[in-house]
């Protein structure tokens, strides 16, 4: 993630995430209504998108809910989301 403001960069890891936001567990967290690009690497591609951070927990992570998307990146991301619920429906 990269905070637009001031271009500050943190690590973290997707331990949630639909078509409208996600949840990033991170160590570290920017504040509340901050907006910022994210960008999610996988096997199958990278996903990028616009966020506001919705809700901050310091020292667990934060909230973030997708602003703009481009087309192409929806795309994407609807079909890691159906890859993810088939795989689902395999386990149980």
């Amino acid at each position: 993630m990269t905070e637009l403001d001031s271009q500050t960069r943190l690590p973290g890891r997707i331990s949630e995430i639909g078509l409208g936001g996600c949840y990033v567990d991170a160590l570290n967290s920017f504040g509340a209504d901050a907006m910022v690009t994210l960008r999610i690497l996988r096997d199958q591609g990278v996903f990028e998108t616009q966020a506001r951070v919705v809700y901050s927990d310091p020292g667990f992570g934060m909230g973030l809910a997708f602003t703009e998307m481009a087309p192409n990146q929806r795309a994407m991301l609807e079909a890691w989301l159906a890859e993810i619920v088939s795989q689902l429906r395999l386990v149980s």
